[in-house]
């Protein structure tokens, strides 16, 4: 029985401590997202009026590739994670994306060029449409970086 409590105790020491994020809404992380998301734009010309965030450090930054999107991947001390996507710039190829959102079925693929076919599956369900920037967030960005790693 001294053995089961000790591990309990261990268990839940373990679990709690692993437990950053918290449910509901926190102003604090708000407010250091926003700042992360100014500098997902890669324009020093836009995020200079924005502070830089006081909990989270970037680790990489993406080039822009596809439709001009990009990503960067931020951490904190408390082993917290954040993945900030730019969407739509000013380019007009990055506006395609905009107008390519439309409802699309949940499973199918796109043909990105005369090479390339991209296969998709957003949700489960086969007769579900999602409304999603598909091409630019998702084709691109995958393929152009994690297929790197």
């Amino acid at each position: 029985m001294k053995t089961y409590l000790i591990l309990l105790s261990l268990l839940l020491c373990i679990t709690s401590s692993a437990q950053q994020l918290k449910p509901g809404f926190d102003k604090e992380e708000y407010r250091d997202l926003m700042h992360i998301s100014a500098r997902t734009t890669a324009n020093p010309n836009y995020f200079k009026d924005f502070p830089e965030s006081t909990s989270f450090k970037m680790l990489y930054q993406s080039e822009a590739i596809g439709l001009d999107n990009l990503w960067d991947l931020w951490t904190n001390d408390k082993q917290v994670s954040v993945i900030s996507i730019r969407g739509t710039t000013l380019k007009p190829e990055s506006w395609l994306a905009n107008f390519y959102a439309a409802m699309v079925p949940a499973k199918g693929s796109l043909k990105l060029n005369d090479d390339e076919i991209f296969n998709y599956q957003l949700a489960k369900e086969s007769q579900s449409s999602c409304a999603h920037w598909l091409v630019g967030e998702h084709c691109f960005l995958i393929k152009g970086n994690c297929a790197k790693n």
